[in-house]
């Protein structure tokens, strides 16, 4: 006979396990400092596009496009 489960009983299982992804890593330590990188870009130049200043960023080495428009997001909800 199959065992039936309630939503609520899937969620707290699935709540209750570590996240696909995390296992093995160390929890991050202290403030990114690619969001402080991207703070001090848009500081510089206000006018300028958020996605402008990830792609001048992604030409630097340490990530790519993706990436900087995430950290660029971040750095303009906290400033």
């Amino acid at each position: 006979m199959r065992e039936y489960r309630s939503r609520r009983q899937l969620w707290e299982y699935a709540d209750s396990r570590p996240r696909a992804g995390t296992a093995g890593r160390p929890p991050a330590e202290g403030p990114d400092p690619r969001v402080a990188l991207a703070v001090e870009a848009l500081a510089a130049e206000p006018g300028r596009k958020a996605g402008e200043t990830a792609a001048a960023l992604a030409e630097r080495p340490g990530g790519g496009l993706s990436t900087w428009k995430r950290v660029v997001t971040e750095a303009r909800r906290q400033g």
